[in-house]
């Protein structure tokens, strides 16, 4: 049987991208590893986006008010104990 797959924390995210970023501004080492460090972080900002975009939208919701206009409200979470 095969482990679940651990899914990192934001915050834990960002910091490994931060990482990367440190790597890449040394200029160290050679092109290729760069050049690998470089898709990781590119993977990591995707990921990073997609969690901020769903967590936009579970936080607020679009409504109408009686004047037709649009307008934001925040939305109680069910798991704000993460």
């Amino acid at each position: 049987m095969s482990e679940p797959v651990q899914v990192k924390k934001f915050e834990e995210r960002v910091a490994e991208l931060e990482a990367l970023v440190r790597r890449l501004e040394c200029g160290q080492g050679l092109l290729q590893r760069q050049f690998a460090g470089f898709e990781t972080g590119i993977a990591v900002v995707r990921d990073l986006t997609v969690r901020l975009d769903e967590t936009e939208k579970r936080i607020e919701v679009l409504t109408r008010s009686a004047a037709g206009v649009l307008e934001t409200r925040a939305v109680a979470l069910d798991d704000e104990a993460e």
